[in-house]
């Protein structure tokens, strides 16, 4: 497996993404409401995706530096350890995460680049999935400056229960 976050990644996901990944990432790219901008939060209709809105999640983006604050996580990721975590703070949730791999993936997002990432899961708490693919992209209530991330995540493999004993 591989993780990718480049600027290649700015117009496109990889020919070998999952998907629903490419599907989700082919919907927003139609909501942005002109050239060179990107889409707002009130271009998104979850009723247009029904069949991925589980994978969905999204993050406000608060304050400078940028703190991201859970608004939605689809039913597929509101599991485990991230149920009930909406409205709180990513930092919260997760003390450790300023200090994750992937928080330079995060703050590219704010600057309006999209991510995108398949591999092991980045925090400890999502040691249930062994493999996951990743989008998140931006988006921007002025169409310039992201206040908000549209993200997407799919499980490609979990990880083998463990016995009860």
């Amino acid at each position: 497996m591989t993780d990718r976050a480049d600027e290649e990644a700015l117009d496109h996901v990889p020919a070998d993404a999952d998907p629903r990944v490419r599907a989700f990432h082919d919907h927003w790219k139609g909501l942005a409401p002109g050239p060179g901008l990107l889409p707002a939060r009130r271009h998104f209709d979850p009723s247009a995706i029904p069949e991925l809105l589980p994978n969905v999640w999204m993050l406000d983006i608060v304050g400078d530096p940028p703190r991201f604050r859970y608004r939605l996580l689809g039913t597929a990721l509101d599991t485990g350890p991230l149920a009930g975590s909406t409205g709180r703070f990513m930092d919260e949730v997760s003390p450790d995460f300023p200090a994750n791999p992937t928080f330079p993936d995060y703050l590219a997002v704010t600057k309006g680049a999209i991510s995108w990432r398949r591999g092991a899961p980045a925090f400890r708490f999502m040691e249930i999935w062994r493999v996951i693919e990743r989008l998140m992209l931006p988006l921007a209530e002025d169409g310039k400056t992201p206040d908000m991330m549209l993200n997407f995540t799919v499980v490609i493999e979990r990880a083998p229960r463990q016995p009860d004993f």
